[in-house]
């Protein structure tokens, strides 16, 4: 993973709403709201970013139409 320009500490402003919802998930996950924040973050982003040619699960698989080697 490549570091950002970002430093690390982000802060924003949440609705109680949503400070108790991070707060109920972060418990039921046993882990930080942080983490909770991190992940959902990072889910909802790749959920949005279009695949890059560098993405591909199986480098090695042979393009389509492509003959497999004996």
């Amino acid at each position: 993973m490549r570091s950002t320009i970002f430093p690390n500490i982000i802060k924003v402003r949440a609705d109680p709403d949503l400070r108790a919802g991070l707060l109920k998930a972060a418990e039921e996950q046993r882990t930080t709201v942080s983490e909770v924040v991190r992940r959902e973050l990072r889910s909802a982003l790749a959920g949005r970013s279009p695949a890059s040619p560098g993405d591909d699960p199986d480098p090695f698989r042979p393009a389509p139409g492509a003959r497999i080697a004996a």
